[in-house]
């Protein structure tokens, strides 16, 4: 059995943040989870925080409640397997899609969940 490293340091490295709208696109990282804020920014710009794996509950519990996000999405965002689908929650939208990858003659398949509103993703 494979044991994860769940630690905020190790965090940190699988997480960051893209900015983009009509006149900037830029990519950021944290050295701080307290740092990991995407709400009420520029309102003209897309936020889209990108974090490499499922096994970070705790961190995920952290940026959810300083983000102001549904608490909802703690009990979504820790289900390892689930089916496509899309459900509204306060003021967000959240989907888990199943894709299919097919290299050197082998089938896989990755989960990857979002959490979408009106100025991030």
């Amino acid at each position: 059995m494979k044991i994860e490293n769940t630690s905020d340091e190790h965090f940190l490295k699988k997480v960051s943040i893209f900015k983009y709208s009509e006149n900037e696109a830029s990519k950021n990282t944290f050295d701080d989870i307290k740092d990991v804020s995407f709400i009420n920014q520029n309102e003209e710009c897309i936020h889209w925080l990108n974090i490499y794996g499922f096994q970070f509950a705790n961190q995920f519990k952290q940026v959810i409640k300083q983000n102001k996000l549904d608490d909802f999405l703690n009990i979504l965002l820790i289900e390892e397997e689930s089916r496509n689908k899309v459900i509204e929650l306060d003021e967000c939208i959240f989907m888990t899609i199943n894709t299919l990858h097919y290299n050197k003659k082998k089938f896989s398949t990755e989960q990857m969940m979002f959490v979408a509103s009106s100025n991030f993703v």
